[in-house]
């Protein structure tokens, strides 16, 4: 009897993570179709496949037996299913704007002249909301400031990406009213544009001057990393930026770096990926070309 494709391909996932769940997230359909697609290949096998235990399901033993001989074969197929994507395939990635801007945007451009059916869906969600979308199958690939301690568990692959120095700058044309170097706590001294919200640098400024009985008083608090340097170009103060983001600007002269006392801490930016997302062949792919064309910049 001829069993259909899609019904070897639903048991091949369930049996590799072991879970109904995060079968389904990983072929974006819902738990009861794997469910009614499991008992149908049941059906026409004439026995059970899969074994309801207290942590989950494990594969019986004519279900191990089927498994090992349809692995081989179907994940080939999955391979092939990959590269020859169907208009409707969607990679959804969040990323901060300045991330995007400096690293990802070229390469994703890439991507999408490798893999024209392909859409990349491309976000930016808080820490937590971009973690949770991720655990619950609705983004394939975060980018965000790693938190000490931090574990995303044993369902995710996390790997370094890049460091990011925060420091503070004014523009040239206005050296000549600050001073070169300047107490962290005597920024109140000065007007001050910073992005609103919280951020780990701002976290760290703000404890900092409240163990010291001070209270870290903003100027201009603006939206994103753009606005803050367009306050800066205007003269409006000193502004709090990555420097990564605006060496250009420092080696030109443009902004001139206002040293501290107290250095900021070193951000560390992690990009994570669900194991066994259905898209990593090409995640992994468009990652390492990330990482290949910063080496160049």
């Amino acid at each position: 009897m001829d069993v259909g494709f899609d019904l070897y391909k639903v048991f091949y996932f369930v049996g590799e993570f072991k879970s109904v769940t995060k079968a389904a997230n990983y072929l974006c359909v819902s738990q009861p179709a794997v469910t009614k697609h499991i008992k149908n290949l049941e059906s026409l096998v004439g026995t059970n496949l899969i074994i309801k235990v207290p942590k989950g399901i494990e594969l019986s033993e004519k279900g191990k037996e089927l498994f090992n001989e349809i692995e081989e074969p179907i994940s080939k197929l999955v391979s092939l299913e990959i590269k020859n994507l169907s208009k409707n395939s969607v990679i959804k990635i969040s990323a901060g704007h300045s991330i995007t801007n400096k690293y990802l945007l070229n390469k994703m451009i890439d991507l999408n002249k490798k893999y024209p059916n392909l859409t990349i869906s491309l976000s930016n969600y808080y820490y937590r909301e971009s973690v949770q979308r991720l655990r619950d199958g609705k983004l394939d690939l975060i980018f965000l400031n790693l938190r000490p301690n931090y574990n995303f568990g044993s369902d995710f692959i996390s790997r370094d990406f890049c460091e990011l120095h925060d420091i503070f700058v004014i523009s040239g044309k206005k050296k000549l009213n600050y001073p070169s170097k300047i107490k962290l706590l005597d920024l109140v001294k000065y007007p001050v544009i910073c992005k609103y919200g919280i951020s780990n640098s701002r976290f760290f400024i703000e404890n900092y001057f409240n163990q010291n009985g001070y209270c870290f008083d903003v100027r201009y608090n603006v939206s994103n990393h753009y606005l803050i340097e367009k306050y800066i170009e205007e003269g409006l103060g000193i502004g709090l930026v990555t420097k990564e983001f605006v060496q250009d600007k420092l080696d030109s002269g443009e902004f001139i770096e206002i040293e501290t006392d107290i250095k900021l801490p070193i951000r560390k930016i992690v990009y994570v990926i669900r194991k066994n997302n259905r898209y990593n062949e090409i995640l992994n792919e468009f990652i390492k070309n990330i990482n290949d064309y910063k080496k160049k910049i």
